[in-house]
C-alpha cells in the first residue's frame, strides 16, 4: 500500500515542510499496516448455543499442562476474582460473529466458553502467540 502512495506522489515536487509531513504520514501508515502482531480470534455464535442465550468467552494465558487440568469451576472463580492470567472476556450472541484481538505474547492461550451448564466442548487451546484463529461456538451438549 505504501508503494502505491509513493508511485502516485513520485511526480510531485515537495518542499521541506511537505517532505516532513509526507514522511510522517508514511511512518504512520507503516505503523498501522504493521499492527498485525498478536492473536486475532473470530468467535462465531451458532444459533441454539446454550438455548439461544449469549455465552461468555474467557481468554487467558496458559501452558498446555495447566490448560488440560483447568476445571469449569476454576475458570468461573478466576473471572470473579479478576485473575491476572485473564487476557479478555467477551460476550457472544447466537448467530453473531465477534473479533477478539489479543496482544502478542509467549505461548498458548486458553479460550473457555462459559455455558450456563458446561458441556464437553467448553474449552479450547490456541497454540502460538500470533495469527488468526476461529472458534465456532456449537450448541451446548451438556448432559441433561
Amino acid at each position: 500500500m505504501g508503494l502505491v502512495v509513493f508511485r502516485r506522489l513520485r511526480g510531485f515536487s515537495l518542499g521541506g515542510g511537505q517532505r516532513l509531513s509526507l514522511g510522517l504520514l508514511l511512518v504512520l501508515l507503516a505503523a498501522v499496516l504493521g499492527c498485525d502482531k498478536g492473536l486475532r480470534v473470530y468467535l462465531q455464535g451458532l444459533g441454539m448455543a446454550d438455548v439461544d442465550l449469549p455465552v461468555t468467552v474467557v481468554f487467558r494465558k496458559v501452558d498446555e499442562e495447566r490448560w488440560s487440568r483447568d476445571r469449569y469451576e476454576d475458570i468461573v472463580e478466576m473471572v470473579e476474582s479478576g485473575d491476572e492470567s485473564i487476557l479478555a472476556i467477551r460476550t457472544v450472541y447466537p448467530g453473531k460473529r465477534l473479533l477478539v484481538e489479543l496482544p502478542e505474547g509467549e505461548g498458548p492461550v486458553g479460550a473457555y466458553i462459559l455455558y450456563s451448564t458446561p458441556g464437553p466442548r467448553w474449552k479450547h487451546l490456541l497454540r502460538g502467540s500470533s495469527g488468526v484463529r476461529r472458534i465456532v461456538i456449537q450448541p451446548n451438549e451438556a448432559p441433561r
